[in-house]
């Protein structure tokens, strides 16, 4: 009950995530970089392949140490990135 109460308290009214705007901007797609995949920002890092890793159970900290020029944030981002795509392809924006 306790981590819905903590849930809950992150969220705006908007029901979206607090923190949402330190987020923004940190996935990019450039045509010239990984064929135009989303990728973390000033990095050759595909969105697909954090999402992979969390997927595979992977902790945050194993995926900092594996890429030390990401951030939780970027991390964070990648995971905002992949809600935003099944929010569009749903039709809920």
């Amino acid at each position: 009950m306790a981590k819905s109460r903590r849930n809950g308290a992150a969220r705006k009214r908007s029901g979206r995530p607090a923190g949402r705007k330190s987020l923004e901007g940190r996935v990019a797609s450039d045509p010239g970089v990984c064929s135009g995949k989303a990728c973390i920002k000033g990095t050759r890092i595909p969105v697909h392949i954090v999402l992979d890793l969390l997927a595979a159970d992977e902790s945050v900290q194993s995926i900092l140490a594996a890429y030390p020029n990401i951030t939780r944030d970027d991390i964070r981002a990648c995971i905002l990135h992949a809600a935003e795509l099944a929010e569009e392809e749903a039709g809920v924006s």
